[in-house]
This record gives structure tokens, C-alpha cells and sequence, in this order.
């Protein structure tokens, strides 16, 4: 159904969310900048302009209220499928719309863990947005979320333990990573409760796991996946769902 009952709430990525914008996340216009003073004019993105269309919740799909949901495929995963320096036609759930004719909804979030994949799920679920099916690229497993008193989400991952300042909290993380059985126990659970969620309703789940891809190529900020890359995810995704 579309539009019906109360506006569901996800987790997302901390921050603002402008309908459009041309930079979002690590996608920065000064990373850009300092990456384009070692490219030539042949580079891809060289003089493309990228935008972002973001909902309400920083998503990059239409406002949760406008969605048919049971007429939908929803892709969640991390930023390579939120598409970060990619633009919109680029990414892999349009790729994977273009070849079924299907609205897919792109739930990628930048830094999403496995525990965030199973915290959505279980408010679509519980609000009954129920998709026809349900793609998930799984992250690194050396991600997770910690949850403080005032209710923001605090989003850790390798990348939390670099830099010029770590984050306030970091010293969670370190725990949380500091035995490589918890890390793989914790993502095998979370793996599991997310498949037993979306199958005991009926709803068919397709998996793919990040660390198995390749990248050939690299999108604008010269970190995440690229077009080509994204167009060979798509067709695996593809040959699973259909």
C-alpha cells in the first residue's frame, strides 16, 4: 500500500539531508579537487556533475509514503549501494531496475553495518512495508553502531580507528573488534536473524557478500566501486533474483 499510517523512521547516516546536493559524505568537493590535479580531461568525471537526490531521511530513493512497497524490490547495504560518487544512472539499484522493470528502492546507507541492515529491517517489518524482494549487500563485518543517551546513532567501522581525532566512543569499537571470534560471531548472528526475519513472512532474500567483489574500477572520490563494477554487481544480483 501507498501512503498509509504513521512516517516509519530508519536509521540513517548522521547529518542534514538537502533535497539536492552535489558533494555528500566522503564525496567532498575538496577531495575532488585534489583528485582532479592528477587527472586529464579523459577522466570519466572530470567535468560530470553528480547529484543527490535524497528523501526526507536521507535516503536516496522517493519519500517513504510515496512507495508501492509490495510492488517494490528494496536493496539495503552500505554506501557502494547508496551509489557515494556515483551518479544516480550509475548506481546498482537503478542498473537492476533498468533490466526488471521493477521500482527498486536503494536503502544503502554510507558506514552500515550488519546491525543497522537488521535494526531496518525489523521497522519495515513492524510498520509492514513488505517489498516483493529483498537484496542485501553485506559489509564489512568489522562494522557495528553504538546508540547513545540521546538517541543518535554512532556509526563505526576500520575507519574509526584513523585520523586526526578518533571518535568519542571509539574505545567501544575497540572492544567490539578486539576478538576476531565476537566479530564473527556477532555477524553471523546478525546475518541469520535478518534472513529469519524477511523469510518467515514469505519475502525472498538474495545475498551477496562485498568482500567477494573485485572492484575494476572506482567511482569519483577514487574510493568507493565505479560504474563498471557496479554494472557487474548488478548482473550477480540479477542472476540471484531471477
Amino acid at each position: 500500500m501507498v501512503g498509509e499510517d504513521k512516517v516509519i523512521e530508519l536509521l540513517n547516516f548522521p547529518g542534514t539531508y538537502e533535497k539536492e546536493q552535489y558533494w555528500y559524505g566522503i564525496d567532498s568537493k575538496k577531495l575532488f579537487l585534489e583528485n582532479k590535479k592528477n587527472k586529464n580531461n579523459q577522466w570519466e568525471y572530470f567535468n560530470k556533475n553528480i547529484i543527490y537526490k535524497l528523501n526526507e531521511q536521507g535516503y536516496r530513493c522517493s519519500s517513504f509514503s510515496t512507495i508501492d512497497w509490495s510492488n517494490s524490490v528494496v536493496i539495503m547495504g552500505c554506501s557502494h549501494i547508496f551509489g557515494l560518487g556515483n551518479a544516480t544512472e550509475d548506481t546498482i539499484p537503478v542498473l537492476i531496475e533498468e533490466s526488471i522493470n521493477t521500482n527498486v528502492i536503494n536503502m544503502g546507507q554510507l558506514g552500515a553495518s550488519s546491525l543497522f541492515q537488521c535494526i531496518n529491517a525489523q521497522t519495515l517489518i513492524e510498520n509492514n512495508k513488505i517489498p516483493k524482494s529483498i537484496i542485501v549487500l553485506w559489509p564489512d563485518k568489522y562494522r557495528t553502531s553504538y546508540f547513545s543517551d540521546d538517541d543518535k546513532n554512532n556509526i563505526y567501522g576500520i575507519w574509526s580507528m584513523y585520523g586526526k581525532e578518533k571518535y568519542e566512543t571509539s574505545k567501544y569499537f575497540e572492544e567490539y573488534i578486539k576478538s576476531s571470534r565476537h566479530v564473527e560471531m556477532m555477524d553471523s548472528y546478525l546475518r541469520m536473524s535478518f534472513k529469519y526475519m524477511w523469510q518467515n513472512i514469505g519475502v525472498n532474500v538474495i545475498e551477496v557478500n562485498s568482500s567477494d567483489i573485485t572492484p575494476i574500477d572506482t567511482a569519483r572520490d577514487l574510493i568507493h566501486w565505479g560504474v563498471n563494477t557496479n554494472k557487474e554487481v548488478s548482473k550477480l544480483m540479477l542472476k540471484k533474483l531471477i
